[in-house]
C-alpha cells in the first residue's frame, strides 16, 4: 500500500499540482475534523457528550445526517464556474452563503471558546446538553472552562513568521502562497509579543479562510478583489415571484389526486382501487373537488392537504394531470426510441425537471435562472434565490451573470459574532482575492462562494432583523423554509425586486417501505402546515395575487399492485420482517415510474380546474401503461412553464425559445398561455396555432416535431434508471418486448422465489427475487 501510494503519480508528478483542473475541493466535514486533529483538540470528561453533530444545516454535511438516501451530493454535480472546463465538483453542491459561513464560524468559536454547543456562536459541540451551563460571555476569548474540549496545539516559534509558516504546512500542506503568509504575518505581527494566544487563535482562523485549505491544488491570487452583485437600480415596475417547490424524491401524486365520482361511462375510483391494490386511497380519506373537461366531473384531494383542496375551491389552485418528462410526444409504441433521458433515476429525472433541457442545448443552466436571464435583459430587476438548497433550476447562464442568492432556513445567525479583529471581513476578502488563470478552478470556486457569501450573509441578517412576518410557522423544517421566503418577500421593496424566484426543497418522498401510505400522510401534513402559514402570510402582505406556488417532482410512482396488493420494489433484495409470517405480508410499496400530477396556487390564476387529461385506463392493456403502472405522460413538464414565463412578463419567442429550447418540439396545445392560467394574461393560444409573434417563427419550423434529430435510432432511449444512477433495479433488462416497451415486469405476472430463511425471534429475513 505504501509503494502504491509513493509511486501513484499524484506523488511522483512535480507539476500536477500546479495543474488548475487537478485536484477537488474538500468536503466540509473532513476539512472541520482535519483541523481538529491537526490543532491536537483534546476532548474532556464525560467523553459520552457528542460532538459535531446536527452539523447538517451549519456546514452541509454532517454525521449520520444525510439528508437522503443519495447521501449529500450527487457524483455528476457541475457548477457553473467549472462547466466551461467540463469539470465535475459534487463537494460544491453544498457550498452556499449559509454552509460557508456556518463552516467558519464553527472553526472559529472552537478556535475562541473552544467544543461548545452550536446555540452559543455556532461551536460545534451539538445541541446543549443538560447540565451545561449557559453560554461563555462575548469576552471570554481564550476561556475553555465552558467547553467539552478545546484545541491544545502550540507553535514552535514564537515570530509571526515561524507561527504562519507552522500552521500553514499543518493546515494546508504547505500549499500557502507567499503573498497570503506575507498578509497574514502582516495582520498578527502587533499581537505577538504582547498575546501569543491571541496571534495564535486569528493566524488558526486566518488560515481555515484561505481558499488553500478548502482546495487541494496550488492558488495563485492576483491580489484584486473579487466583486459581489448588489443591486442599487430603483424599482420601476410591479412585483411577482414564483416559488418553485422541489418535492425530491418521487411523489406519489396519483394518491394525492384520485377520481372519485361522476365519471361519464367507466368508474374511474374502481379501476384505480383495483390498480392500487391496498396503497389505494378510500373515499373517506379523499375531499371532493369538481372539474370539467375530464372522464370525471368529481375527483379527490387527499385529506391531509385540505389546504390544496380549500383552495382549488376557491379559484386559487390547479391541477397539471399526467405530466412529467418528455422529450417529444410518444406512444406506447415508439416510446423507448424516442425518449433521450434515463427514465425513473432520481438524478437523471432532477436534472430534467430543473433544467428543461433535455437536448442538453444550453450550457447546464435551469428553466428558472433562463427566466431569470430572459427578464434581466428586458430590464426587469430580478432576483433568482433558493433557500439552504443549491439548485440546477434557479441557475442562469454563465454569460448572463445573474447571481443566485443562497437564503438560510430559518432566521440567519450573525457571521462571526464575536471577531478577534475588527477588519476581519476585509481580511477574508483580501486572502480570497481573484485568482490569476492559472489559479486552481476549485478554489476560485470557493474564494467566489465565500466573498459572495459574506455579502448576502451580512443583507440576509440585516433583512431578517428589520422584516418580520406577521404569521406564526410551524418548527418542522419545510415550515422554517416558507417562513423564510416570506420574510424575503416582504423586503421586496427594499432590495429594489421586481422579478423573483424563490427554489423550497423538500426531501423525502422516495417511500419505498412498507408504511408508504402512513409516510406520505406525513409528507403531506408537513407540506399543508407550511403552506398554510405561507399563504396566510402573502395574504397578510397583500401579494398573494402576484406570487405562483408551482410544484414539482422526480416522477409519479408505479400504479400496479404486486405481492399481495403492494406496489413494491421487486428487484433482488433482503428484506426484514418482523412478527408476522411471510404469507400474511401486505405490501404498500411503490417505485419509480413517470407520469405524476403537479399543483399550482396564487391569487391571480384562474384556478379550480384539472389541465391535462388524468389517465381514463389503467391497465397493462392501456395505451399509455407501458408496466407495472408506469404511465405514459401526455402533459410535457414545459406546459405551465410557458405561461409562467409570459406571465413575468417574458412573451417574445425569442425569449421563450431561450427558457425553453425543447418546447417546438411539441404543438402549441400542449403548451399553456398566460391566458389560459392567469386573470390576468393576454396571450391566446388556438389548439395547433400559436398566435402573435410566435407566426412568423413557427412558419419556418420544420413539421417533424423530433426537433433536430434526424434519425429516431440516434436517441439512446436508455431507462437503466436506479436510485442515483444509471445500474440500478429499474433497468431495460427488466422489459419483455424492447421493440414497443409494452410490458415491464410486473408483480402481478412475476413470481416469488424463496431463496432462503433466516429466522429468529420474531424475525424472518427473507431474500426474494423476481423470477
Amino acid at each position: 500500500m505504501v509503494a502504491a501510494i509513493l509511486l501513484d503519480p499524484e506523488s511522483t508528478s512535480v507539476s500536477i499540482n500546479s495543474d488548475p483542473t487537478h485536484g477537488q475541493l474538500r468536503e466540509p466535514l473532513l476539512k472541520a475534523l482535519a483541523f481538529l486533529r491537526a490543532m491536537n483538540y483534546d476532548h474532556k470528561s464525560p467523553r459520552l457528550w457528542p460532538v459535531l453533530t446536527n452539523l447538517q444545516n451549519q456546514i452541509g454535511e454532517g454525521i449520520y445526517e444525510p439528508p437522503d438516501v443519495f447521501s449529500f451530493f450527487p457524483p455528476d454535480f457541475v457548477p457553473g464556474k467549472l462547466a466551461a472546463a467540463s469539470l465535475f465538483s459534487p463537494e460544491s453542491q453544498v457550498l452556499n452563503a449559509g454552509t460557508i459561513t456556518g463552516l467558519l464560524d464553527g472553526l472559529y468559536t472552537t478556535t475562541k471558546y473552544g467544543m461548545i454547543p452550536q446555540q452559543c456562536y455556532s461551536g460545534f459541540g451539538g445541541e446543549k446538553p443538560k447540565g451545561i451551563r449557559r453560554c461563555p460571555l462575548r469576552r471570554m476569548i481564550g476561556d475553555y472552562s465552558y467547553s467539552m474540549g478545546n484545541l491544545t496545539y502550540g507553535p514552535t516559534t514564537v515570530t509571526a513568521e515561524g507561527i504562519v509558516n507552522e500552521l500553514a504546512v499543518l493546515l494546508t500542506a504547505d500549499r500557502l502562497q507567499e503573498a497570503h503568509r506575507q498578509r497574514i504575518v502582516q495582520e498578527i505581527q502587533p499581537f505577538v509579543f504582547v498575546d501569543l494566544e491571541k496571534a495564535v487563535r486569528l493566524t488558526q482562523q486566518l488560515v481555515v479562510s484561505t481558499p488553500e485549505f478548502h482546495a487541494t491544488n496550488k492558488v495563485r491570487s492576483s491580489g484584486n478583489q473579487r466583486a459581489t452583485e448588489s443591486s442599487t437600480a430603483p424599482k420601476t415596475g410591479d412585483y411577482k415571484v414564483v416559488v418553485y417547490l422541489m418535492l425530491t424524491g418521487g411523489m406519489d401524486s396519483f394518491n394525492l389526486l384520485v377520481p372519485k365520482g361522476g365519471c361519464a361511462s367507466i368508474d374511474l375510483y374502481e379501476k384505480y382501487k383495483e390498480v392500487r391494490g391496498n396503497a389505494a386511497l378510500d373515499p373517506a380519506d379523499l375531499e371532493s373537488i369538481v372539474t370539467s373537461g375530464q372522464h370525471c366531473n368529481e375527483f379527490g384531494v387527499n385529506n391531509r392537504f385540505n389546504l390544496l383542496k380549500d383552495l382549488y375551491a376557491e379559484g386559487d389552485a390547479m391541477f397539471f394531470a399526467n405530466i412529467g418528462t418528455l422529450d417529444q410526444p410518444v406512444t406506447k409504441a415508439d416510446w423507448l426510441q424516442q425518449t433521450r433521458t434515463s427514465l425513473f433515476a432520481h438524478n437523471t429525472q432532477q436534472q430534467e425537471l430543473a433544467r428543461l433541457d433535455i437536448g442538453k442545448e444550453l450550457d447546464l443552466s435551469g428553466v428558472g435562472g433562463r427566466m431569470m436571464d430572459a427578464l434581466k435583459e428586458l430590464g426587469y430587476q430580478t432576483s433568482p434565490t433558493t433557500i439552504a438548497s443549491p439548485t440546477a433550476l434557479a441557475t442562469g447562464s454563465p454569460k448572463k451573470a445573474n447571481h443566485v442568492k443562497t437564503l438560510p432556513r430559518g432566521k440567519p445567525s450573525t457571521f462571526n459574532n464575536v471577531a478577534e479583529t475588527d477588519d476581519m471581513d476585509q481580511l477574508l476578502i483580501d486572502l480570497n482575492s481573484l485568482g490569476e488563470i492559472d489559479s486552481s478552478l476549485f478554489s476560485e470556486q470557493w474564494s467566489s462562494n465565500l466573498v459572495q457569501g459574506i455579502s448576502e450573509t451580512r443583507l440576509a441578517a440585516d433583512i431578517y432583523r428589520q422584516f418580520e412576518t406577521s404569521t406564526n410557522f410551524p418548527t418542522d423544517a419545510i415550515s422554517k423554509k416558507f417562513e423564510s421566503a416570506a420574510t424575503w418577500i416582504k423586503s421586496r421593496a427594499e432590495r429594489n425586486v421586481e422579478r423573483e424566484l424563490i427554489f423550497i426543497q423538500h426531501p423525502g418522498w422516495d417511500h419505498h417501505d412498507v408504511n408508504e401510505l402512513n409516510n406520505l400522510e406525513t409528507k403531506l401534513a408537513e407540506l399543508n402546515g407550511a403552506l398554510t402559514a405561507f399563504v396566510a402570510e402573502l395574504k397578510t402582505q397583500n401579494v398573494w395575487d402576484d406570487v405562483v406556488i408551482m410544484s414539482g417532482s422526480d416522477f409519479g410512482r408505479t400504479l400496479t399492485p404486486n405481492s399481495r396488493g403492494g406496489t413494491g420494489k421487486i428487484s433482488c433484495g433482503i428484506y426484514c420482517f418482523s412478527c408476522r409470517p411471510f404469507s400474511a405480508l401486505t405490501l404498500n410499496i411503490t417505485d419509480h415510474a413517470w407520469a405524476g400530477n403537479s399543483f399550482m396556487m396564487g391569487g391571480g390564476i384562474k384556478g379550480g380546474i384539472i389541465h391535462g387529461k388524468y389517465p381514463t385506463d389503467f391497465s397493462e392493456d392501456g395505451d399509455w401503461n407501458i408496466g407495472r403502472g408506469r404511465l405514459i405522460p401526455t402533459l410535457p413538464n414545459e406546459a405551465p412553464w410557458q405561461a409562467v414565463s409570459q406571465w413575468m412578463g417574458a412573451t417574445d419567442s425569442k425569449d421563450l425559445d431561450y427558457i425553453l429550447p425543447n418546447r417546438k418540439s411539441f404543438d402549441a396545445c400542449s403548451l399553456f398561455t398566460d391566458a389560459q392560467l392567469f386573470h390576468s394574461g393576454s396571450i391566446e393560444t388556438s389548439c395547433g396555432k400559436v398566435t402573435e409573434d410566435e407566426d412568423d417563427e413557427n412558419e419556418n419550423e420544420n413539421d417533424n416535431n423530433s426537433g433536430n434529430e434526424d434519425d429516431a435510432g440516434n436517441f439512446s432511449g436508455d431507462l437503466n434508471g436506479d436510485h442515483n444512477n444509471d445500474n440500478g433495479s429499474d433497468n431495460a433488462s427488466s422489459i419483455n418486448d424492447s421493440d414497443n416497451g409494452n410490458s415491464l415486469a410486473s408483480g402481478s405476472t412475476g413470481f416469488l422465489r424463496l431463496f432462503a430463511i433466516a429466522g429468529s425471534v420474531g424475525i424472518a429475513v427473507i431474500l426474494v427475487c423476481l423470477s
